[in-house]
């Protein structure tokens, strides 16, 4: 007697592997993500670079001596050795508190397109204290 094997094996052993369609939604997907990886991936360096030149700034053993505009040519000096692009200044607020103290805020929101007409907005708030003398 023949035995059909395929007819006597569960249903489990008979599924193997993806076909090409799922194959090719997986690649899709996984490319999606890729993508907004590689177009994010410089705006959160940036990110990094600002964060750490503004906390630099502010740790700065003459910073206690500065002035509104010698904290913006620090800020705008800072951001040209660390190669941020599209720094947007005018969102830049330098205040002296009534202790003698400087707190500067910064609002950005860095916009990269990602596919056709859908885009990226990202919203960074940093704050940081500069000590008085």
């Amino acid at each position: 007697m023949h035995r059909n094997y395929r007819a006597d094996m569960p249903l489990s052993a008979k599924q193997r592997g993806m076909t090409a369609i799922g194959w090719l939604f997986t690649l899709a997907v996984i490319g999606v993500f890729v993508l907004a990886t590689i177009r994010l991936l410089p705006i959160y360096m940036d990110h990094y670079a600002i964060d750490s030149s503004l906390k630099g700034i502010a740790l700065e053993p003459e910073a206690r001596d500065y002035g509104r505009r010698d904290i913006l040519r620090r800020i705008s000096n800072r951001m040209i050795v660390s190669n941020v692009d599209d720094s947007d200044f005018k969102n830049i607020e330098v205040k002296r508190l009534p202790d003698g103290r400087f707190k500067v805020n910064w609002h950005r929101e860095p916009r990269v397109h990602f596919l056709a007409n859908i885009d990226f907005v990202v919203v960074f708030d940093y704050e940081v204290t500069i000590p008085a003398l």
